[in-house]
């Protein structure tokens, strides 16, 4: 996560030049921005909210849940086979989506990952639950399993009812 948020640092000052480059194809994001994260197919993305709503931080966690549910709808454009895809795409695939996600997040939701906060750690095992989709990708594969399974190591039974979704897509046992 610090080095794919870590190309955004290096590329900021510079970012006008490279978009005016050989490499402006690279950060053309489609319609990531466009994307309706209502569309999300995955209720416990959509119910995920119902969390923390008492929480003093509940925006932070409703901003990148929304992300996330963005994610989600991104990916789903390349479902299809490959010659479905949108020109508008470019470069971007099915795993554009999740890079995009770690990029785009607040750094205050990185911190809050970080000092462990359970709400933060329950949107990441979400997302390590999309990101299992891409488990036939080499660069990808494991990574959404391996978050999901720490994060339920690290919460513990008591958040077992907001972890049953990301269980289930990597394929962990219910305890």
């Amino acid at each position: 996560m610090p080095l794919l948020r870590g190309v955004g640092i290096v590329l900021h000052p510079v970012h006008k030049h490279v978009m005016q480059g050989p490499l402006a194809p690279l950060m053309l994001v489609g319609n990531w921005d466009e994307t309706d994260p209502n569309a999300s197919q995955h209720d416990a993305l959509r119910h995920l909210s119902s969390a923390w709503t008492q929480d003093p931080g509940a925006d932070i966690y409703d901003q990148v849940l929304l992300q996330l549910r963005r994610c989600s709808v991104f990916m789903q454009h390349f479902d299809g086979s490959p010659s479905e895809h949108s020109p508008e795409y470019g470069y971007n695939g099915p795993w554009s989506g999740p890079f995009i996600w770690l990029h785009s997040v607040p750094q205050e939701f990185v911190t809050k990952l970080h000092q462990r906060q359970p709400f933060a750690l329950l949107v990441f095992a979400h997302f390590g639950a999309l990101l299992h989709r891409l488990d036939h990708i080499w660069v990808t594969a494991g990574w959404g399993g391996r978050i999901v399974s720490v994060v339920a190591e690290i919460l513990g039974s008591y958040w077992d009812r907001w972890m049953q979704w990301p269980r289930e897509a990597v394929g962990i046992a219910q305890p």
